[in-house]
């Protein structure tokens, strides 16, 4: 099974993690652990494109460690596994579902709040816009109330 695991560093996204990680899976399962950044916002009152390069060379490196790590949590857990990551630039659902129909995944896994908040009401549900638009099966791990 080929298994996309999305991951942004929220508390949702490491329980998404968690929760893949400790499956029992078979022995070749492949897993690409991904993350997005998100494009610099055109409408903020930036000074100069610099810190646009910054805000883009800061994001890579954090979504670099964020993967990086989890990737070592996968191998630990499942050693005979096939992990990759990918760190990717643009939309995050458009990424998510581009790089699962490229990569022909079997299954993504994303986090969710598992409530609407503001975030939401501005943004709209990533996990729900995957859920809708994916080629393939879609598990949100969600977090559980008060937590």
């Amino acid at each position: 099974m080929k298994v996309l695991l999305a991951l942004d560093g929220t508390d949702c996204s490491k329980k998404a993690l968690d929760s893949v990680a400790a499956r029992s899976w078979g022995p070749r399962e492949q897993f690409l652990i991904l993350s997005v950044i998100e494009p610099f916002p055109e409408d903020c009152d930036k000074k100069s494109s610099d810190e646009g390069e910054e805000y883009v060379e800061h994001m890579q490196l954090c979504c670099k460690e964020l993967t990086e790590k989890a990737m070592q949590k996968l191998k630990e857990r499942h050693p005979e596994a096939i992990v990759e990551s990918q760190v990717l630039e643009g939309a995050v659902v458009e990424q998510i579902i581009q790089c699962a129909d490229t990569w022909s995944a079997d299954m993504i896994v994303v986090g969710s709040m598992g409530h609407r908040d503001c975030r939401r009401f501005m943004h709209g549900s990533i996990a729900e816009a995957v859920l809708k638009q994916s080629p393939c099966s879609v598990e949100i791990i969600k977090e559980k109330r008060g937590q």
